[in-house]
């Protein structure tokens, strides 16, 4: 059985190729661990927050005030030290239900 000199270079650029994109190399990485709050309101009968939109947030909060209360007094703390990008994290997403739905209960 004989090679084919130019299908072994066309093979060789290919793994170069991948290789020096990053391709080969990719290493799976574990997903950030939950917060204490995520997994709070997890307990709590929400399901999955990380894939939760607000919209669906804010129809499961508006029926359990007490906790949505509570978990907004829990957000305000860590509202106050999170970079612009918090709020589009599940965490932050969640916060910002809670804070609109407190304010139109006066809280």
């Amino acid at each position: 059985m004989t090679t084919n000199p130019i299908c072994l270079s066309v093979a060789a650029a290919g793994v170069i190729l991948l290789t020096s994109c990053g391709i080969a190399t990719m290493s799976v990485t574990a997903p950030p661990a939950k917060s204490k709050i995520i997994e709070q309101v997890e307990a709590a009968g929400a399901g999955p927050v990380e894939s939760a939109s607000k919209e669906a947030l804010f129809y499961w909060f508006r029926d359990r005030i007490p906790l949505t209360l509570e978990i907004n007094k829990q957000c305000k703390d860590i509202r106050a030290k999170a970079s612009a990008a918090w709020e589009d994290t599940p965490e932050g997403r969640m916060c910002a239900v809670t804070r609109d739905i407190a304010a139109t209960r006066g809280q």
